[in-house]
């Protein structure tokens, strides 16, 4: 598998990618990649990360991350520079965490992206119509 990183203004102007990085996958269906990819001082800007088999297939994409997403949870924060982690869900049950490291000057820097592969299937979150009513206990 691979994994490819780009970042592109809101617009949908290119700049910059990283990749295709091949990805391992640990025994729990778990991979970290170090990217080290400026994002420089833009704001409005948009990272995408895509999973894909050794053809080129595509096996599942984070969709657009945005940096000023609402979504972005702050794991440390000091003088220098902040720390933020945010996580996408993709198709097939995959996972993206993107890693953020942003300094005091406003300069941000992709480090690390976390993939994750969940075998589980979600419970049903609707009972079917058909399903038979369940007894109620009387004392």
């Amino acid at each position: 598998m691979e994994l490819l990183v780009s970042v592109a203004t809101t617009d949908g102007e290119p700049l910059s990618a990283l990749g295709p990085m091949a990805v391992e996958l640990s025994s729990a269906r778990e991979a970290s990649l170090r990217c080290t990819l400026p994002l420089l001082s833009v704001r409005e800007l948009c990272m995408e990360a895509r999973l894909q088999d050794s053809e080129g297939q595509l096996l599942s994409e984070s969709g657009p991350v945005l940096l000023d997403d609402g979504e972005w949870v702050c794991l440390k924060n000091d003088a220098s520079h902040r720390l933020l982690s945010l996580a996408r869900e993709g198709a097939n049950g995959w996972t993206f965490v993107f890693d953020v490291r942003e300094g005091a000057d406003g300069v941000s820097v992709l480090r690390f992206l976390r993939l994750a592969q969940s075998l589980a299937k979600a419970p049903a979150t609707e009972e079917s119509d058909d399903a038979p009513e369940r007894p109620v206990a009387t004392e």
